[in-house]
């Protein structure tokens, strides 16, 4: 590699650095919000704890959760889990957030099924 095109790479990483430090205090802010939002609909009432819920689910299918997100989706918040099966299979679980019923999954593949816990095997 000549060193015109080193020097072209570090400058673009530079960039990138600096840009993405820019951008840590909006994505603070935004888990800021999301968390407060969260809190405020517990609160309220509006919503179950997240770790009750996570409790339940992984209780019910053998399965551990990785990664959540609550969302509004047509005026109902909805938990979206992202599970892992012990035989590691990755599957993402909506759940109603309310009532902590499941409301539908989708496998690593983007296959969604509607179903009720007797599937969350």
């Amino acid at each position: 590699m000549d060193s015109c095109s080193r020097t072209r790479r570090r400058s673009l990483q530079r960039i990138a650095a600096l840009t993405a430090v820019a951008l840590l205090p909006r994505l603070s802010q935004a888990d800021d919000d999301d968390h407060e939002r969260a809190r405020q609909a517990v609160l309220a009432g509006e919503i179950l704890p997240l770790s009750e819920v996570i409790l339940r689910h992984e209780r019910a299918s053998g399965a551990r959760v990785l990664r959540s997100e609550l969302e509004r989706e047509h005026g109902s918040w909805i938990y979206e889990l992202t599970l892992l099966y012990p035989d590691g299979r990755l599957a993402r679980l909506d759940v109603d957030a309310g009532t902590g019923d499941p409301l539908g999954r989708q496998d690593k593949r983007g296959r969604k099924r509607r179903r009720g816990h007797d599937d969350e095997r």
